[in-house]
């Protein structure tokens, strides 16, 4: 982390901010994919075994949304 001294305050360096952005960018794009895999997943349940867990096809959406997302 490389910051630089100015007026007294420590401020960020550019090197800073593209990382910080470049581990924002990645960490949306993990989240994306164990969405996709997670609601995936749940697809391929038998509506039966859905109905056991008191699950609906039309909300697997949601409950995968809720599962990595935490919303």
């Amino acid at each position: 982390m490389t910051a630089q001294l100015r007026a007294g305050a420590l401020v960020p360096g550019f090197g800073d901010i593209v990382d910080n952005a470049l581990k924002g960018a990645l960490t949306s794009v993990k989240k994306y994919f164990a969405y996709r895999q997670t609601y995936t997943a749940l697809n391929r349940l038998s509506t039966d075994a859905l109905l056991d867990l008191d699950l609906y096809r039309g909300d697997l959406k949601d409950v995968a949304r809720r599962a990595v997302y935490g919303r």
